[in-house]
């Protein structure tokens, strides 16, 4: 089994907490579902029809953001360089959520089987999120060490 990459075209949706709607009615927020179903479709493809993985996953989360149109366009050549840090955009924890989340009982049976996580915040000439989820095949598991 090799790594698994895939890539998410189009900017990077943190994962937005349920919101309360009329008569009590709670929802997730339509760009968090429509981000959430993107992943999962290209993690769907990436997977040509296997089952998901019952194994550790060490995860690799690149968020590559368009950077803002505000900026003069040195500043955004600079921030493509890699020379400006993505501190504008979205909290990186809530980012790796919805990626994690997303690729629920498609990769891995569960998200509790990833193990090690790395990400990053840039900007990129494209906005887009790779994530690379890497089998850790031949680790001994708690369960298998009892």
């Amino acid at each position: 089994m090799t790594s698994i990459r895939i890539i998410v075209p189009g900017q990077p949706i943190p994962k937005a907490r349920p919101r309360l709607g009329k008569h009590g009615h709670v929802y997730t927020p339509s760009n968090t579902v429509a981000y959430e179903a993107a992943v999962g479709y290209y993690a769907r493809q990436a997977m040509k029809g296997e089952q998901p993985y019952d194994c550790p996953f060490e995860v690799n989360l690149r968020f590559i953001f368009d950077p803002p149109a505000s900026w003069s366009k040195t500043k955004q050549r600079q921030a493509v360089e890699g020379l400006v840090d993505c501190t504008v955009s979205s909290d990186i924890d809530n980012l790796i959520k919805a990626a994690l989340d997303s690729a629920n009982h498609i990769i891995y049976t569960d998200d509790r089987k990833v193990v090690k996580v790395t990400a990053s915040k840039d900007y990129g000439p494209k906005a887009q999120t790779i994530i690379e989820f890497i089998p850790r095949i031949g680790k001994i598991t708690k369960a298998e060490a009892a």
